[in-house]
């Protein structure tokens, strides 16, 4: 319908009408054409100097005054918005040059300031989230600095104990007594009387939690090579005919052919394996 007019009362260059009319109408002036590119230009890490001379090249040939007002607006537009209250104090007149070196001044002036600002709140955030963390690591250390303290108090009362006891007249009969004792009790009389010394204790004399745990499960924490009693009378067998399947072998070095030895005879030893009921070739 943009057309219409045209198209009721065609001319003799009907083309070339419809051609200008196309660009009149619909087609965008060459003010609309480089404010549409140069709108999506940003600053970016670039000095306002070097943007501006960007917005130029981009302009060529179109633009050749260097104070063009289309250029103004978007140099303009693409500054900080913090730099601004600052450049609209020059005068209207001023040139873009002049505007591009006053905005380098502003814009980098205005970085500093805000690095210094981040520095310092990143201080006090530290600060603030640092003194409550020491204060519960403080708490903390307190707590385990007390539970080392009652153990060694505790182990000191033992051990002041069973040296008391030592030396009574029924020495013999409570060493005796005591180990039986001790060992009940997951402390071992021997280490807290000779230390190292000790070479008469029963494994493990720390009191290991661990020991009462394999002893109450041999069946889950035992060797599975050892041969237990077993529950059910089914058996598995695989049967074979002909010759077994093998690859090529590959030699070993003499300490692993040793150990991989072992180990067969081992499991046959302690019956977790037999011998192929295939006949070999």
């Amino acid at each position: 319908m943009e057309f219409i007019d045209m198209i009721r009362d065609p001319s003799v260059q009907a083309y070339d009408e419809l051609w200008g009319a196309l660009r009149s109408r619909l087609g965008k002036s060459t003010e609309e054409n480089l404010r549409s590119i140069l709108a999506v230009q940003q600053l970016g890490d670039r000095k306002p100097s070097q943007f501006l001379r960007h917005l130029l090249e981009l302009t060529k040939p179109h633009i050749t005054d260097k104070d063009s007002p289309l250029v103004r607006q978007i140099f303009l537009q693409a500054m900080p918005d913090k730099s601004l209250p600052f450049l609209q104090f020059l005068p209207p007149e001023t040139p873009l040059d002049t505007l591009a070196g006053t905005a380098d001044r502003v814009v980098s002036s205005l970085n500093q300031a805000s690095a210094a600002v981040d520095a310092v709140s990143s201080t006090e955030f530290l600060s603030n989230q640092d003194y409550p963390l020491a204060r519960a690591n403080s708490a903390r250390l307190d707590k385990i600095s007390q539970t080392l303290d009652e153990i060694c108090h505790q182990l000191k009362r033992i051990s002041s104990d069973s040296r008391s006891r030592s030396t009574s007249k029924h020495r013999r009969n409570f060493r005796r007594h005591s180990v039986s004792r001790d060992r009940s009790n997951k402390l071992c009389w021997y280490h807290n009387k000779f230390g190292s010394k000790a070479n008469k204790c029963v494994l493990p004399y720390c009191g290991a939690s661990y020991k009462t745990f394999i002893d109450k499960y041999p069946s889950i924490t035992g060797s599975p090579f050892i041969k237990q009693e077993v529950f059910h009378n089914v058996t598995y067998r695989i049967t074979t005919s002909g010759s077994p399947v093998f690859c090529r072998p590959r030699r070993l070095d003499f300490a692993r052919l040793k150990i991989v030895k072992d180990e067969f005879q081992y499991m046959l030893d302690h019956s977790t394996q037999s011998t192929s009921l295939a006949p070999l070739q």
